[in-house]
């Protein structure tokens, strides 16, 4: 409570988070509303698909993470290490 800031200098920053909220709650209605309908008509989907600004790009990555997981195939792969003695004092060593 010793640092509180006057309202005025936040004001802002609710703003933008309404802004934010209303601009969520708009996109991801009419965006839902839209893939609902286009996959009924075009692949005869009966379940609601949901979308909106934050959720569509977040099932995006972590799709493409999975796609990476599927497709990784396993390489042989080689490390050189080399031991070294220094002062009476031995070490290891990676080639990188």
């Amino acid at each position: 409570f010793e640092n509180l800031r006057d309202a005025k200098e936040t004001e802002s920053y609710y703003y933008a988070a309404q802004a934010r909220s209303y601009s969520d709650w708009l996109v991801g209605m009419n965006t839902s509303r839209a893939y609902s309908i286009l996959f009924r008509e075009k692949f005869g989907l009966k379940q609601t698909f949901s979308s909106g600004r934050v959720q569509t790009p977040v099932l995006y990555l972590i799709n493409q993470r999975e796609e990476e997981i599927q497709n990784f195939r396993p390489r042989t792969f080689y490390q050189i290490v080399g031991w070294f003695v220094a002062d009476g004092i031995k070490y290891g060593g990676l080639l990188l």
